[in-house]
This record gives structure tokens, C-alpha cells and sequence, in this order.
């Protein structure tokens, strides 16, 4: 994963909507893509880009959300129990 990922356009061929991913948004679909939990999704980004752990926290969790609500992802929610108890930066 690196800070210059491209942009993402995720088509939904069922009622044929569009989804622009940029940036970190881009990066966390193709960590998913690619097998990570959300877990290690979330201490990956907080560690490529030296952001708190809680913030990536929240970001992530609100891309998740969004991601669901348009259809485009589901929850697995053992994977989202195990990234709530991520450490924190002072640990």
C-alpha cells in the first residue's frame, strides 16, 4: 500500500449506479479486495500515513457504513469486533 494509490470506480450492475473511490477509500477497497480484516486494514492505513489509530477508526468505520448502505459490501462482524479492540498510539 502506498500514499499514491490511483482513484476507484466501483459499478453496481444491478441498478447500474456508480461509486467514485479516492485516496485512502481507494486504498482500504483494495486492502479488503485482497483478503486483509478490517483489523489489519485499519493498522495498516494508521500506519502508512502516521494517522491515530482512533481516527482511521472512525474514518474506516464510516466508509464501511457507506459502503453497506449503497449495497456494495457486507458486514462481518467478527472481523469488526476484532478492529474495535485495536490498540492505541500510547500503547
Amino acid at each position: 500500500m502506498g500514499k499514491e494509490g490511483g482513484d476507484l470506480t466501483l459499478l453496481d450492475l444491478s441498478d447500474r449506479a456508480s461509486y467514485h473511490l479516492e485516496g485512502i477509500g481507494a486504498e482500504c477497497w483494495r486492502l479488503l479486495a485482497a483478503g486483509s480484516s478490517v483489523a489489519e486494514m485499519m493498522e495498516t492505513v494508521a500506519e502508512v500515513y502516521a494517522v491515530l489509530r482512533e481516527r482511521v477508526a472512525a474514518d474506516i468505520s464510516a466508509l464501511i457504513d457507506e459502503l453497506c448502505r449503497n449495497g456494495l459490501l457486507q458486514r462481518d462482524y467478527k472481523h469488526i469486533a476484532q478492529a474495535s479492540r485495536l490498540p492505541t498510539n500510547d500503547e
